[in-house]
């Protein structure tokens, strides 16, 4: 597990180098996460985790993103596992969280290393 947490160097150098997906959670609770994170030197990109359009926008967001915090209670199992796949492929660094909230947000923002 302890691999997901690092970050690949060439990622931090890239065009989303500050921003993070949020995968889940409470829709309504994407502006509060939002904040949370620019209050942190980050931009924050939501995705409901809806797959009914497909796995294609999933990847291209996880692709542009530096971390994916993928909530496990609020997707469901197949969200969860494309999210997997798709940051393996693209070298971004996972973290599921049981849920997704601000206190949540701001623990995994001190423990991984985000460069």
């Amino acid at each position: 597990m302890k691999k997901n947490n690092k970050i690949n160097k060439k990622k931090c150098k890239s065009v989303g180098a500050s921003r993070i997906m949020v995968l889940g959670g409470v829709e309504g609770m994407a502006g509060t996460l939002r904040q949370c994170l620019e209050e942190r030197g980050f931009s924050c990109f939501y995705h409901p985790g809806h797959m009914t359009s497909g796995c294609r926008r999933l990847e291209e967001a996880v692709r542009r993103s530096r971390c994916v915090l993928c909530c496990l209670r609020c997707n469901s199992h197949g969200a969860c596992l494309a999210a997997k796949k798709f940051c393996r492929k693209h070298g971004v660094p996972i973290r599921f969280v049981p849920n997704v909230s601000i206190s949540s947000i701001k623990k995994i923002l001190t423990e991984v290393d985000l460069c």
